[in-house]
């Protein structure tokens, strides 16, 4: 079973470590390892000032090779971006 039907984009390049099968690798589980790491930082330009903000989430993921049927877990990041005007 497949957690999202619309992979990402280095979900779909992942290689199985027991076949070395491309494009076989599918992510069964994915729960978040801590609380998001947040970094503000003040910006000025025309328009006034903002907070450029940046969450880090880390993730512990659950792989399964369609081709083998071999299951193993990875830990990677996501960052996201926001503007906060003031």
């Amino acid at each position: 079973m497949m957690l999202n039907p619309a992979r990402e984009l280095s979900e779909l390049f992942r290689r199985c470590p027991s076949c070395n099968q491309l494009f076989q690798a599918h992510a069964i589980k994915r729960e978040q390892l801590e609380n998001p790491y947040v970094i503000e930082e003040p910006t000025y330009g025309r328009n006034g000032g903002g907070y450029k903000q940046e969450r880090i989430e880390n993730f512990r993921v659950t792989y399964k090779c369609e081709s083998c049927g071999h299951e193993w877990t990875d830990v990677s990041s996501k960052t996201l971006h926001d503007h906060l005007h003031f």
